[in-house]
């Protein structure tokens, strides 16, 4: 009979321990990709989309024409249901006068890498720094959450080797493009060559907004690039371009 009472205790204990790791699965957060309306995306990416940036550069406080860039949507996959695109970022640094006079782009003025979207934020790859050609990525996995969103005033993370901070979740921005209030990203990266501060200007439904970039000189920063957005199209059905 003790034997009995010790099993049915024992059986009666493990049916609650067992009822308690269910209960406290089924309230720890998923970490498993949700796909995200475009438009509540803080980097939204669609087939076809495009985002044009005028390009400055800054001596000693003073801006000039660096040209342009532009992201656009040249491939999509499909990786355990989450659509995943294919950036192509193309940076032309050529004058007005070499435009017209039909200065070719170079291969080297083109880049690419890939990001998918979902309800934890913006991730990336890129690959491997040795190679020179994008690989496809075939797991979810190979990806960086490189902007996490939504976030917090001074919210710190690492990704790609950066330290990233918070400083802002609604900085109102003006630029070419019109006036977006925006989620402020700060990356710092430091290596034996070289060290640099980015700002990432990103507003919900739009992208990015403003990319600034410090040299470290001396024991300060100075501003040297900027990109503003000009123009966007999202692609999305019904909807004029921006």
């Amino acid at each position: 009979m003790l034997c009995l009472i010790k099993n049915t205790f024992l059986s009666a204990s493990l049916l609650l321990l067992s009822q308690q790791a269910i209960f406290a699965a089924d309230e720890s957060p998923s970490t498993e990709p949700t796909p995200i309306e475009i438009t509540d995306s803080i980097q939204p990416r669609n087939v076809g989309a495009t985002w044009l940036y005028k390009s400055y550069l800054f001596y000693d406080g003073i801006s000039e024409s660096g040209g342009t860039s532009q992201e656009s949507i040249v491939d999509t996959i499909t990786i355990d249901g989450i659509n995943c695109y294919k950036v192509q970022l193309l940076i032309d640094y050529r004058t007005f006068a070499e435009r017209i006079t039909g200065m070719p782009l170079s291969p080297d003025d083109y880049s690419y890498y890939w990001e998918f979207s979902d309800t934890r934020g913006s991730h990336n790859f890129d690959g491997e720094d040795d190679v020179m050609e994008t690989p496809t990525p075939e797991r979810l996995d190979q990806f960086d959450l490189t902007l996490p969103y939504p976030v917090e005033v001074g919210y710190s993370y690492e990704a790609e080797g950066s330290q990233y901070t918070v400083l802002s979740i609604d900085e109102s921005i003006e630029v070419p493009a019109g006036t977006f209030k925006c989620v402020v990203y700060q990356s710092l990266s430091d290596n034996e060559d070289y060290k640099s501060r980015q700002r990432l200007y990103m507003s919900p439904g739009v992208g990015l907004v403003r990319w600034e970039e410090d040299e470290a000189i001396g024991d300060g920063w100075t501003l040297s690039y900027r990109d503003d957005l000009a123009v966007y199209q999202l692609n999305l059905p019904d909807a004029a371009a921006e």
